[in-house]
């Protein structure tokens, strides 16, 4: 059967109008994920892999101290009252140098360990210096009452006797020195006298995280940040860089995201697919990845995770809303439960006498004692988000969810991580303990001494780079409008004809007729032609030929 012109138009107009609702809504934004996906992956040699391998900007690393203004009042039992000093501001010069052990193609997964090196800021730390002196609490002091008190109580009074041997001079549970000695280089802890033999021998068969070697082979060293990791940092004084050398952070295992979406996601730590420091299966499971290098977002996720190999667990953070940064369409997530577990396997409830886990801490914190060998709790800054009752002990705490709050802005086309802030505060628990003479009359709480903000913000060249990308990929939407906008032209061209054919437009002036004839396309009565047209009159109307389209018209004669 012979198709008239107005239905091939109709038809033509139909499939491409179809083909443009396709690709608009199925087959572009799959080829557009595809080719993303392809440039975002890390195969090897490819710019993406490069930049991850070495992350040509700096991470920075903010440290906020909580100054003790009345140290001598918490030790006779009041409330202590703090003031914020920071922040001491340090980069990555080259966060994460990850240096590549084995490549899985089967399984498309990347196995690695990574480095860093630290570098104090001076210029965008303004007026505070490393030298600036701080008072806090004397957290090797206060742990090592709890350890003991948790192994042997009765060894209390030996660690009371030891402790002006340890630290010559101390005369209460804290600490004014360097903010570099208190990060850095550390406190020292003298093993010179034989009062102390006992305790140091004890240190050399089992050296925790927050303690090394002094140089000379028989004192110690005590500084903050071995709370972090088993690391240690050479502190090199001719161009302020801190080393992170001793065991290397890893072996790490992500995917690869070459064969697979997932992409940066984390598939094992230190050989193993799952930690084994906590209580059960789901806080063992490690999620997410290191917010480096994530899956790219086809859909808006409920929550995102990142694994923290700091404290041995992986984070999450919920959807917080669609935002536009520099230009770009992205998500936020924020992490203001970011210490909610669906399942209590972090700690130990006051009714499971048999576990290995610390009590559970009040809620909104979390006691890092498995991971680091320590007795440090975490929180958010300023106890954000957590149980209130933890701001009637310290006095000048103002939690603020902008300046406290842990947030994520990513991308979701390729899913980088375009403002990465990460915030934690370190907590010790103040107790009394009557064998310690410098704990026997302290004021109990939980006491925060420091706050940091770990993160990074994509610099503004590689957003532009992202942008003109991005750009090339609209000759898709180019594509889709065009067919889209060629369908409905060409199905209203098939409309048109139609009519035309069929003369649905009939009332014309007709010059082969006469000056006042109606052409139409079959003989219509009287009456109908009466309806049509009422500002005629009838009797002014007759039927003639119209032999020049072969038709009958009616005449409206004079």
């Amino acid at each position: 059967m012979r198709l008239n012109a107005p239905t091939c138009v109709a038809v033509s107009g139909l499939c491409i109008l179809i083909l443009g609702f396709l690709c608009s809504s199925l087959i572009f934004p799959k080829l557009e994920n595809h080719l993303i996906a392809k440039e975002t992956a890390l195969e090897e040699g490819s710019k993406a892999f490069k930049s991850w391998k070495k992350i040509p900007f700096p991470f920075k690393f903010k440290i906020y101290f909580f100054n003790v203004t009345n140290p001598d009042e918490v030790q006779d039992g009041s409330n202590p009252v703090l003031k914020e000093l920071g922040p001491y501001i340090y980069e990555y010069v080259e966060f994460r140098k990850r240096e590549i052990l084995s490549t899985n193609e089967e399984n498309d997964t990347i196995t690695y360990i990574q480095r860093k090196i630290y570098y104090f800021n001076q210029e965008e730390s303004g007026c505070r210096s490393q030298d600036d002196i701080v008072t806090i609490l004397n957290f090797g002091i206060v742990s090592t009452a709890h350890k003991v008190n948790e192994i042997a109580p009765s060894v209390l009074s030996m660690v009371n006797d030891g402790l002006p041997f340890l630290y010559p001079g101390i005369k209460n549970a804290f600490t004014t020195n360097s903010v570099r000695n208190i990060l850095f280089d550390g406190l020292p802890m003298s093993c010179e006298s034989e009062v102390v033999d006992m305790i140091c021998q004890g240190l050399r068969s089992k050296m925790p995280p927050t303690v090394r070697a002094a140089e000379n082979n028989r004192d110690y060293l005590v500084s903050l940040f071995h709370h972090v990791g088993t690391i240690i940092i050479l502190f090199v004084r001719a161009n302020l860089r801190f080393q992170i050398n001793g065991s290397d952070d890893g072996p790490y295992e992500i995917a690869r995201g070459f064969k697979s979406t997932t992409k940066g996601k984390m598939v094992s730590f230190k050989n193993k697919t799952a930690l084994s420091e906590w209580g059960g299966d789901y806080c063992n499971k490690i999620r997410g990845t290191d917010l480096t290098v994530n899956p790219n977002l086809l859909t808006i996720p409920k929550r995102i995770h990142f694994f923290a190999s700091d404290f041995c667990r992986s984070f999450s953070a919920g959807f917080n809303k669609k935002m536009e940064y520099l230009g770009l369409h992205t998500y936020k997530f924020t992490a203001n439960d970011i210490f909610r577990s669906d399942e209590d396997c972090f700690c130990a409830s006051e009714a499971d006498d048999d576990s290995d886990l610390p009590s559970c801490p009040p809620a909104g914190t979390m006691h890092t004692g498995p991971c680091t060998e320590s007795h440090i709790i975490i929180s958010q800054p300023h106890f954000l988000n957590a149980e209130k009752s933890l701001l009637t002990y310290a006095k000048g705490l103002k939690p603020n969810k902008d300046k406290h709050g842990t947030y994520i802005i990513m991308e979701p086309k390729t899913g980088l991580a375009l403002v990465v802030k990460t915030r934690f505060q370190m907590n010790i628990f103040l107790q009394r303990f009557d064998a310690v003479d410098l704990l026997r009359n302290v004021s109990e709480g939980l006491f925060p001494f420091i706050w940091l903000e770990e993160g990074a913000v994509v610099p503004l060249p590689i957003v532009e780079e992202i942008r003109n990308n991005f750009s090339k990929l609209k000759i898709f939407d180019i594509l889709k409008y065009i067919m889209i906008i060629s369908g409905i032209v060409l199905l209203g061209v098939s409309l048109i004809l139609a009519m035309i054919k069929d003369n649905i437009f009939c009332v014309c002036a007709n010059h082969n007729v006469g000056k006042n004839v109606v052409s139409v396309s079959e003989l219509e009565p009287r009456e109908k032609f009466a309806d049509l047209y009422p500002h005629l009159k009838m009797k002014n109307v007759t039927l003639v030929n119209n032999k020049t389209v072969d038709r009958q018209a009616w005449k409206i004669l004079e």
